[in-house]
């Protein structure tokens, strides 16, 4: 066989070197390199992703106003208080409520005790301010994932018409979720989901329909987690019934406490919900 010409042999060097080059990119944003840091990077997200909701802010100091106020007890922001920290923070929180990885949950569960300031919410019903730290946003949006599958699927009563609490009374998830070790995800879930199914008949007092058409849904909850062996883990809303200051509201509460004003600052009306 001929040899090519000189011009071809260098037009395939070149080709063999490109080639090889793309190979070694391809292996680079894949993380294949054995025990790469790619690898490292996607075991530590989860801690990352808490970590970033920590508030580098002070909390804001919580004071009460007159009985026949509305809210009774208020956020005292001071006027240096870092605003663009904490929208920093509210975009953190947004991430994991839109991550819904096991690894992430597992990573909720272990820092659910976190000390660590996160943002102050206020409630739907009475207004009052109350701190929340990283460990309480962990705790309440691990226990939301855990039973959110099935939750979503509870009747809805009274004026408001929030859905029937999904409440497991299993005390600290952390000790729970040890006493399971040897569990993955999707079988917590499960029985989480029986636990819910056995609450559900005690409530003898409600419509035999609508609980009967909770009852089937859960159930086909359960047997979906069974088949697929993967965990059904939805996106949440946080606070779901809470709001959040802006540097407005916290204008007002600052002047109300002042004054010792008795006026409505209606956080629940100009707050700021996160999805």
């Amino acid at each position: 066989m001929m040899n090519p010409p000189h011009s071809l042999r260098r037009w395939l060097v070149c080709c063999t070197i490109v080639i090889s080059s793309l190979g070694l990119i391809d292996d680079a944003i894949l993380g294949k390199d054995a025990g790469g840091p790619a690898a490292k990077r996607d075991a530590k997200e989860p801690a990352k992703m808490v970590d970033a909701i920590v508030n580098r802010n002070k909390p804001p100091k919580l004071a009460s106003r007159p009985r026949d106020s509305l809210p009774t007890r208020v956020a005292l922001y001071p006027e240096s208080y870092d605003w663009k920290e904490e929208a920093r923070v509210r975009t953190a929180i947004r991430k994991l409520l839109h991550d819904t990885t096991a690894e992430l949950w597992e990573e909720l569960v272990r820092r659910r005790k976190d000390p660590s300031y996160c943002v102050v919410i206020a409630t739907e019903k009475l207004n009052a301010a109350k701190i929340r730290t990283v460990g309480n946003v962990c705790a309440g949006l691990a226990y939301s994932r855990l039973v959110g599958v099935f939750a979503q699927h509870m009747p809805r009563w009274g004026i408001d018409g929030r859905p029937l609490y999904f409440d497991l009374d299993i005390g600290d998830l952390g000790d729970w979720r040890k006493e399971r070790a040897n569990k993955p995800l999707y079988q917590l879930q499960i029985e989480a989901g029986e636990t819910g199914l056995r609450q559900l008949s005690k409530f003898k007092d409600k419509p035999k329909k609508e609980l009967d058409a909770a009852r089937e849904a859960i159930e086909a909850e359960v047997e979906k987690l069974r088949k697929t062996k993967q965990p059904i883990l939805l996106k949440e809303t946080f606070p779901r019934y809470e709001y959040l200051y802006n540097e407005k509201l916290a204008e007002r509460a600052r002047e109300a406490v002042r004054e010792e004003s008795t006026r409505d600052i209606a956080i629940w009306r100009y707050g700021e919900r996160l999805e």
